[in-house]
């Protein structure tokens, strides 16, 4: 055991927190104090693993829980797969001697919907659980509820660099558990100026900071790049910066193949750049390191419930995730960061990221809680809670497969099986009609190429390279072509010259390979029978239908790729899909594409063509038919229309001519209301009639005058619309006449009395009253119009002195005023004789 490391200091707290009965603790320690390491061996060592009793560490990422075991198997100088072992996908390397197992978060997740009480395991430890991965969250909570129940001698262990541990330890009721750590200074520095990061600018800008590290001797550097594509840029102009006896340039990042992996581990007689994604803010030893470029970035999974939509985008990282990642500078000597930003705009990043709860889809977290007995998605024992429309989506989602009953409905038997597949719910829902249909084979592909790494680049501009063989022939589904692709793959042993003539990444393809085998094993574990030949191309595609019923999308006519989806939503098949002429598709991919005009246009990717018999055949419950009438926006008129829906996705509609009636007038009034169209017959007397309406109905309390909302409007417009089809038809009435009807003769009559239209003057003439909202009643005319009124008139009963604006001949204001005498006396004779002279024809009394 390496008792250097610093978290040997907490050794005596915890043996005794234990040995106390304590069941729940945090220990917080900082980057590089091997808390990932030696916890685990503490808990063998200290007998608190009982005889055979297993302590299961979960760890975010496959590399950092195979690379652990392989480090804690070389301390305790043990094969790796007997005393210290791990589990990931498609990779078991433990026996029945194993009592420390590393595990990634979905792994014991899984174990328990087959084990419930965790029968075996002694100990849970929620490593780097600041991430707030979703199925780390998923595990808390579960060991929780075991613990209070079945489990009381179950050992909980919540590790972290960073977390804020006294809100999680009074959360949980857990003991805190601290280790200073030894963390040697780094110096952080930043961009004088901002710099284009975007595109290859981000490689770019850190090969350029990594070879400047390098030459001034900083020893090993670590650069921290969003991805493989960003990797692979700074690699090669790193290499064509540097020579080879300078450094040694090598990538790490999640997909790459374990030996690849290790080699960004090991020594070398030079300095290394390792390039590498997030994988490596923690856990990973990279001894030597002592500098870090940290392009501040990281790509990060998003579920938009509004949307239905999730996508891999590049995001900033938060001030933890760059503390960890500088952190990687001073773990054995003093050491530098450089930041690929100006440090105002660093200073400006969010404190943590957001929790993986929050932002991920659900379905398959409440597949394996309702399998595993911990109850509904909504009812969870969470750290935080979900998104309520993200829990709603997940459920909807389920019911959709079949595998519950309804929205949030129990499990059917159907959904017991899907939740024995460690697949995303809508490929396990494909591995189960697979089964039925004899095609599993051809099925467990398809669930494995869309499980990865996208198989195939771009096609275009590679037609006469051989690779149109893909393509030929193939007009039913983008996946066959895949299928095709991958086959291809295997018959040249994934070599990357043949692969890549193709369009076809061969890493990707061996990866498919793996995963692929690995369902067909559970599939006969299941005792289920894998096809020897071919299936045909109707049965997978049905396959391909069950888990991916909700993307159904209907063509809008046959000389577009435009197509209508569920929810109201449009998109678009992709320009390379196979699937050029088919009336009814679904999609196994949907992504957004953001335009340079700053629209987001939906894609459909992945598409298969389907027919409406299976959609009867395997969900006869979710068609409806409807007849309605609706309101035409395109003529602004009235149709019944005839619908055949299969959920909400129109599949057929049939548009009538429908005579007039009151249903008529209520869908004109509606589409009204809806801001479809203009009011009918407005103008600005309609207008007046308001003003006057809401004036009145604040200077009289003691009477009843309803208020001019929509509850009020519906019945306007269906009586001003009675018998009419077309908007043409309502606009030829006057809103005002309708209005007015509503009001009723009474208090039109009072109306008048209270707040008239118009004011009378001398001749039998009158001036027009304006109201306004917020404003006073006002008459505006000449000094002649008001010969004869001694003083200001009043309304409202008597109540409101009206607002005279007295013009001049010229039509410009003279005075604005509520004292008509003192006008008269005061400031018309100062007034009169100027304007009896520039306007001799005029009378001045």
């Amino acid at each position: 055991m390496a008792t250097h490391l610093p978290i040997e200091e907490i050794r005596e707290k915890l043996a005794s927190a234990l040995r106390a009965g304590r069941r729940r603790l945090v220990i917080e320690a900082p980057t590089g104090s091997g808390k990932s390491t030696q916890v685990p061996q503490m808990l063998l060592e200290g007998g608190f693993l009982g005889e055979r009793g297993q302590a299961v560490i979960l760890q975010p990422r496959r590399i950092a829980a195979r690379m652990l075991a392989k480090r804690v198997a070389e301390e305790r100088g043990v094969t790796l797969g007997k005393e210290v072992g791990y589990t990931i996908r498609l990779d078991d390397q433990t026996s029945a001697e194993t009592r420390i197992r590393f595990v990634t978060e979905g792994v014991l997740v899984r174990q328990m919907i087959s084990r419930p009480r965790l029968e075996g395991v002694q100990a849970v430890i929620c490593d780097e659980f600041h991430e707030r991965h979703l199925y780390g969250d998923l595990t808390l909570g579960r060991i929780l509820d075991l613990q209070e129940s079945a489990r009381p001698d179950l050992i909980l262990i919540v590790m972290s660099a960073t977390l804020e541990t006294e809100k999680l330890a009074e959360r949980i009721g857990a003991e805190v558990l601290r280790s200073e750590g030894r963390m040697f200074p780094v110096e952080v520095e930043y961009l004088k100026q901002r710099e284009d990061l975007s595109g290859s600018g981000c490689a770019e800008v850190a090969a350029r900071e990594a070879e400047r590290l390098i030459r001034a001797g900083k020893g090993d550097v670590l650069v921290f790049l969003p991805g493989g594509y960003e990797i692979g840029r700074a690699r090669r102009d790193l290499e064509g910066r540097l020579g080879r006896s300078e450094a040694v340039v090598l990538p790490l990042h999640g997909e790459m193949s374990p030996k690849d992996q290790d080699a960004a581990l090991q020594k070398y007689d030079r300095p290394k750049v390792v390039v590498a994604t997030n994988v490596a803010e923690t856990s990973l030893t990279l001894d030597g390191v002592k500098a870090v470029v940290d392009c501040g970035m990281a790509r990060m999974a998003k579920y938009d419930p509004r949307r239905g939509l999730e996508t891999l985008l590049v995001e900033r990282i938060s001030h933890a995730a760059a503390a960890q990642r500088a952190g990687r500078a001073g773990r054995t000597a003093p050491g530098i960061c450089v930041r690929l930003e100006t440090a105002m705009d660093w200073s400006k990043r969010p404190k943590v990221e957001e929790p993986e709860i929050r932002r991920l889809d659900l379905a398959e977290v409440a597949l394996v809680l309702a399998a595993a007995g911990a109850g509904r998605l909504r009812d969870f024992r969470w750290v935080d809670r979900p998104e309520e429309g993200s829990v709603v989506r997940a459920e909807r989602l389920l019911a959709d497969l079949g595998a519950t009953k309804g929205v949030g409905g129990d499990l059917t038997e159907t959904g017991k099986k899907m939740a024995g597949w460690p697949v995303h719910p809508r490929l396990a829902r494909m591995l189960i009609e697979a089964g039925a249909l004899g095609c599993l084979r051809g099925a467990a592909g398809m669930a494995a190429l869309l499980s990865g790494r996208p198989l195939l680049q771009r096609m275009a501009g590679r037609k006469g390279e051989g690779a149109e063989i893909l393509w030929e022939a193939e007009e039913e589904s983008d996946l066959f072509v895949w299928l095709r692709a991958l086959r291809f793959a295997e018959r040249e042993k994934f070599h990357p010259g043949p692969c890549g003539r193709m369009g076809i990444h061969g890493g990707s393809a061996r990866e498919a390979a793996a995963v692929r085998d690995r369902l067909l094993s559970v599939s006969q574990a299941m005792g289920l029978t894998i096809e020897e030949s071919a299936a045909s191309g109707e049965k997978l595609r049905r396959c391909i239908l069950a888990g991916f019923s909700d993307h159904l999308a209907r063509r809008l006519d046959g000389g577009t790729l435009r197509c209508r989806l569920s929810g109201g939503r449009g998109g678009s098949i992709g320009r390379e899909s196979v699937v050029r002429d088919r009336s009814l598709v679904v999609a196994a991919e949907i992504k957004e594409i953001g335009r340079t005009d700053g629209e987001v246009e939906v894609m459909l990717g992945l598409v298969s063509a389907v027919e409406e018999d299976w959609l009867r055949e395997m969900f006869p419950a979710d068609f409806s038919e409807s007849r309605g009438l609706v309101f035409e926006e395109s003529g602004r008129r009235v149709l019944q229309v005839e619908a055949r829906k299969f959920r909400d996705l129109i599949l057929e509609e049939r548009k009538r001519d429908v005579e007039a009636g009151p249903e008529t007038a209520q869908v004109l009034a509606q589409a009204v209301l809806d801001k479809k169209c203009v009011w009918p017959g407005w103008s600005a007397e309609a207008d007046r009639l308001v003003e006057r309406l809401e004036v009145v109905r604040g200077w009289s309390a003691g009477e009843e005058w309803p208020e001019w909302n929509q509850e009020a409007q519906r019945p306007v417009l269906q009586r001003q619309c009675q018998g009419c089809l077309t908007w043409r038809q309502a606009n030829e009435r006057s809103a005002v006449g309708a209005m007015q009807d509503w009001l009723g003769r009474k208090r039109i009559q009072r109306m008048g009395e209270l707040a008239p239209d118009r004011v009378e003057i001398a001749g039998g003439k009158s001036l027009k009253i304006e109201y306004g909202k917020g404003r006073e009643p006002r008459v505006s005319g000449k000094i002649q119009d008001f010969y004869g009124w001694e003083k200001t008139p009043r309304i409202g009963d008597g109540q409101v002195e009206l607002t005279l604006e007295i013009l001049g001949p010229n039509r410009r204001p003279l005075q604005v005023t509520k004292d008509l005498g003192s006008f008269w006396r005061e400031t018309y004779p100062k007034l009169k004789a100027e304007l009896a002279r520039k306007y001799p024809k005029h009378e001045w009394r």
